[in-house]
């Protein structure tokens, strides 16, 4: 035997050099941290963050009572899911939060 190593790691050890990544994985591990980022920001200003399958039912900012729930459809892709939780939070007035600078890197908004 030429190896002490099992097959089934070998073979997967073979597939692993096989695989080429791809120029868009690197965007969209930027996209979901810049996505995780946003949505423990808004969870740590009180905004209650619900990740739920809303199979493309617009997803979004809603205020029930005096809580704020952010809902992020799990249905769209992570670009999809980003784009929709910045629109949604950025109706929302960050200049008094501790998080500003950060909020205005992640939503694009142009400090004053």
């Amino acid at each position: 035997m030429l190896t002490s190593q099992p097959p089934e790691r070998l073979k997967y050890t073979i597939h692993l050099k096989q695989i080429k990544p791809e120029p868009e994985w690197g965007i969209m591990f930027q996209t979901l941290d810049r996505l995780e980022k946003l949505l423990k920001i808004a969870s740590n200003e009180g905004i209650a963050v619900r990740c739920e399958w809303l199979d493309g039912v617009r997803g979004g900012l809603v205020r029930i009572g005096r809580t704020p729930i952010l809902f992020v459809d799990e249905s769209l892709t992570v670009p999809e899911q980003f784009e929709q939780s910045k629109n949604a939070l950025s109706q929302l007035d960050w200049s008094e939060s501790e998080w500003w600078d950060e909020m205005c890197q992640l939503l694009d908004l142009r400090q004053a």
